[in-house]
Parts: structure tokens; C-alpha cells; sequence
């Protein structure tokens, strides 16, 4: 799966959630996108946060800037 995959995903996750929600980064990825607990996660974390879709919070744990919010509430086939 390549970062561009990972990163559309990822932003599904958030569908439906109100604005401001977190989610944690590596755990997310590894576990509900990937689905293999080894996965280096470095690359599609540097792709995330360089998109412009997340905002880091703390840790690992982002959120939706507004175009992100925007575009996980759109309906995706």
C-alpha cells in the first residue's frame, strides 16, 4: 500500500466524527489500514503531516485541519 492509499484511508477513518477529533497515528496505521504490526510507519507519517489534511496534537495523535474535515465528509466510492 503506498502513502497516497494510506493517507486516503486514513482520512475515511475520520468520517463522520465531529470536528477536533484525535486519532492516534502508528496504532491506526499498523493496525486498521496496513493490518501488519511491523509496518514502518516513518514515510507515510512524514506523507500525512506533510499533506495538509492533519495537524499534529500531541504525540502521535492528529486531527483534521478544515480541508481534511472537508474532504473526509465527502462521500468516496
Amino acid at each position: 500500500m503506498d502513502n497516497e492509499q494510506i493517507i486516503h484511508e486514513f482520512l475515511l477513518k475520520f468520517k463522520g466524527f465531529k470536528k477536533g477529533a484525535k486519532m492516534h497515528l502508528t496504532d491506526t496505521i499498523r493496525r486498521d489500514i496496513v493490518k501488519n504490526l511491523r509496518f514502518n510507519t516513518d514515510d507515510a507519517i512524514n506523507s500525512i503531516l506533510n499533506s495538509g489534511y492533519f495537524k499534529l496534537e500531541m504525540h502521535d495523535s492528529v486531527s483534521l485541519t478544515d480541508e481534511g474535515f472537508e474532504y473526509a465528509n465527502q462521500t468516496h466510492y
